[in-house]
């Protein structure tokens, strides 16, 4: 007689599930523990396996009511706590899953698990500290805990403890050499430590560990694009868009590099893909933003930074960057209002500080940027930027001594700045300083060779030492390397009058009027020359086209009587006189040449009053003051 088949008890069949679960036919396993829940409602181990079984599947609700099903039968079934605490920390629900873990650990401390389960949900809830304290009980618990040593390692990573991180997941490695998060994640650490052979070595291993995920390629474009291998990075963030069409960071990464090489609407196309995938991310609008402003599209980059800070209104950088496009397209005020909520948001924001000097300078505000730029390098004493700025600041107040010690500063921080240099020289020319000047210019010109405004500069400080010919060098160094700087022209031309060469002051006037017909002072200048080679229609010509350019142009106006008074017009020259003495009350020289008109044309009343006016107001050694005295007891006499 043949014996009927035994019939598996419900623990038997509880083994055979949790088996299928360990090979992932959750399903079948699922299947089994309702054949055991049918019969037997309360049976722990069935609820409690279901409900890991459910939470795997994806159905939180039921995975719910089994666990708690399985606490109210047993309230002091540790394994219960545990399964209902993971189900909440998917569910996001940290305070509840944080109580169950606590009540696991409450019924057994023994347990490396639960410490495990309770640093994942601390590490996710925010609290870090916490994290990293119950990993580190797991650990010592069960020190071959290698889930442990992975959580670990992402909680080192997260806090910035990459050494730790590394020392965690090479841990991992040694029992599960190809874990595919444990080898990206340690190429991570590695990258964010600079070993970026050592990251891209292990990024890559993690790349065929698991060939079709977008993650290591994403990282391996970072480690690329730190070691400037461009045309790498370039692949692998491709790669990684391949991958997933919808990696909203891999078009951020790959934008970065264009950015860097060059190609700025490759970088824009693609942060406005990175703004279409995540409309609410306001970063993407900020880079698309500072690129758009570096192309000049001044209003895109505003709407960018608009948009980004509608998203965060606590957005330092995008008030920052808003009010330097506001900046550049002139509306001080509201870069000015843009850099003023920077700092409201963070007293120490050096750049909105900076920026807020800039455009307080720019509106004539000195005392408020200097003060800005005082503050902005309280907060960051090597800011070579605002030495620079604060110095041009109180060079423009007279403060030279001031700005000499800012230049200074700013040399000792950045020693390359030719810049610094040469308005060093300026303020060393101002006070007198020449041969501190002269040194300065030349080492600006050491620095940069082909700069053409050092070579002027020191071609002014030159001439001032009455170094004719030096001064004449330099003009003509800095015409070689800007043939339309106009102020070189002008500057050589006075330099080359003074050594009396005419034709040559002349030629250079006419090439600086050709340059910038609105210049006064070079159709003046190129007058007195031509007056010196007899050309007196030219002369007059060109005085009087600098008083058309500049109505209060006193010397145009006084050489230009002088010029009536020898060609006998007196009436004209008398004319030219009063506008003189109408602008500058205190020209003694033209009191005195119109007095001298009126006495050639018989007013000797006027004449005397002039005369009386030039010597009151004339230095006690004036040349002409005996051959004035003279005359006017000759018309005293006429009188």
């Amino acid at each position: 007689m043949d014996e009927s088949p035994s019939v598996p008890s419900a623990d038997e069949l509880v083994d055979q599930a949790v088996q299928l679960m360990d090979g992932h036919s959750l399903d079948a396993a699922l299947g089994l523990l309702n054949r055991v829940l049918a019969s037997d409602s309360k049976n722990l181990r069935a609820l409690i396996n279901r409900a890991i079984v459910q939470r795997q599947l994806g159905r939180p609700t039921e995975a719910l009511q089994d666990a708690t099903d399985a606490i109210t039968l047993s309230p002091h079934l540790w394994k219960a706590y545990n399964a209902r605490g993971n189900i909440y920390s998917d569910l996001g629900r940290w305070s509840e899953a944080l109580a169950d873990f606590d009540a696991a650990i409450q019924r057994t401390s023994a347990e490396a698990i639960l410490f495990h389960n309770r640093a994942n949900a601390r590490c996710d809830a925010g609290d870090l500290e916490g994290a990293l304290e119950d990993s580190g009980r797991a650990l010592q618990i069960n020190p071959e805990f290698f889930e442990a040593h992975q959580s670990r390692g992402h909680m080192c990573l997260k806090s910035g403890d990459n050494e730790g991180a590394i020392r965690h997941y090479t841990a991992m490695l040694g029992a599960k050499p190809n874990h595919f998060s444990a080898l990206l994640s340690r190429g991570i650490a590695y990258q964010r430590l600079g070993r970026l052979q050592e990251a891209e070595a292990e990024l890559s291993r993690a790349r065929e560990s698991l060939a079709g995920n977008p993650q290591p390629w994403y990282y391996l474009g970072i480690v690329n694009e730190k070691q400037g291998k461009y045309v790498e990075a370039l692949a692998h963030f491709s790669k990684a868009i391949d991958l997933d069409s919808r990696f909203m960071f891999a078009y951020i990464g790959r934008a970065g590099v264009r950015s860097a090489t060059g190609d700025l609407d490759g970088a824009i196309a693609d942060y406005t893909r990175a703004t279409e995938l995540d409309p609410k991310g306001a970063w993407a609008y900020y880079n698309r933003g500072l690129l758009r402003r570096d192309n000049g599209d001044l209003d895109g980059a505003l709407v960018d930074f608009t948009n980004a800070i509608e998203l965060d209104p606590k957005y330092i950088n995008a008030y920052v960057s808003r009010g330097n496009a506001r900046s550049d397209r002139g509306d001080l005020d509201g870069a000015l209002g843009d850099y003023t909520i920077a700092i409201d948001l963070d007293p120490r924001c050096c750049d909105g500080y900076h920026n807020r000097a800039i455009a307080r300078q720019a509106k004539g505000e000195l005392d408020g940027a200097i003060a800005d730029y005082t503050k902005a390098i309280d907060l960051d004493s090597t800011c070579s930027t605002a030495y620079y700025n604060r110095g041009n600041a109180r060079k423009a107040k007279g403060d030279l001594d001031g700005a000499i010690a800012d230049y200074t500063k700013t040399i000792d921080l950045e020693p390359g700045d030719a810049d610094a240099y040469i308005h060093r020289g300026i303020a060393r020319s101002a006070k007198g300083d020449i041969d501190g000047a002269l040194a300065d210019y030349t080492k600006a010109i050491e620095l940069t060779p082909q700069s053409a405004s050092a070579y002027y500069d020191r071609g002014i400080a030159r001439k001032a030492k009455g170094d004719l010919d030096g001064a004449i060098a330099d003009y003509t160094s800095a015409i070689k390397l800007n043939r339309k700087y106009a102020r070189a022209y002008f500057s050589r031309g006075c330099a080359r009058k003074a050594k009396g060469d005419l034709d040559g002051a002349i030629a250079d006037y006419t090439k600086a009027v050709d340059l910038e017909p609105g210049d006064a002072d070079a159709y003046h200048n190129r007058g007195i020359a031509r007056a010196t080679m007899d050309d007196l229609d030219g002369a007059l010509a060109d005085y009087t086209k600098a008083i058309d350019l500049d109505p209060k142009h006193v010397r145009a106006y006084y050489n230009r009587a002088i010029l009536r008074q020898t060609r006998g017009d007196l009436g004209g020259a008398l004319v030219d006189f009063t506008k003189v003495i109408e602008l500058d009350p205190s020209h003694y020289g033209a009191f005195c040449s119109r007095g001298q008109s009126r006495f050639e044309s018989g007013d000797y009343k006027e004449a005397i009053h002039d005369f009386e006016e030039a010597l009151r107001l004339s230095p006690p050694e004036w040349s002409r003051r005996a051959e004035i005295e003279e005359s006017l007891k000759d018309l005293r006499w006429r009188v």
